[in-house]
């Protein structure tokens, strides 16, 4: 009697390990999954950020191109209102282009992250001297920890395009107007 209750508590404790174990699994599987979207999400902002830059860089250019071939109609010797109008919000809207231009520049620098630890002697002390469940569970904590300073840096990523895509919005408007009235300048005199 006493060798069958030996036997079904060793069974019940291997099954509890194993439980643990597949447990410890999940959630060393889940933390590494996450880790790896926070790290792509900040790629993919980066990337974003470069496009938004190289839009920009373009608009930039296309009002200076329109300044340098058009500069005796923007600046003539005598003026009107709609000329100072029209200097106003070219003003404005290079003033708000090169605030966007900061923000933007700034969110397309690559961060620098920690990575998970590839140091072998490290490595070899935690899953050989621990209980796999144990080891699984610290290297997911590990994860984790790295998880939250990716999302650290991609809070500040997404607040600085944000920042990027208000001041943007101001600038467009200004480049809006001021087509607007350099048209007016080139056609009525």
């Amino acid at each position: 009697m006493n060798d069958s209750l030996d036997i079904d508590s060793t069974q019940e404790k291997k099954d509890r390990d194993e439980e643990c174990i597949a447990r410890a699994e999940i959630l060393y599987d889940h933390q590494k999954a996450q880790y790896e979207l926070a790290v792509d999400g900040l790629r993919r902002l980066e990337d974003k950020a470069t496009k938004i830059f190289g839009f920009l860089s373009l608009i930039i250019t296309l009002a200076v191109l329109i300044v340098r071939y058009w500069w005796n109609d923007i600046f003539p010797t005598t003026h009107t209102h709609l000329h100072i109008f029209c200097w106003l919000f070219l003003g404005a809207f290079i003033f708000f282009s090169l605030i966007s231009w900061g923000f933007v520049f700034s969110a397309m620098q690559p961060k620098n992250f920690e990575r998970p630890s590839s140091d072998a002697n490290e490595l070899e002390k935690l899953f050989m001297r621990n209980a796999r469940q144990n080891s699984l569970t610290a290297y997911a904590r590990e994860y984790s920890r790295l998880t939250n300073t990716i999302d650290e840096n991609h809070v500040e990523k997404v607040h600085l395009i944000k920042s990027c895509a208000e001041t943007m919005l101001f600038g467009a408007w200004c480049f809006v107007i001021f087509l607007i009235s350099f048209l007016l300048l080139k056609f009525t005199i």
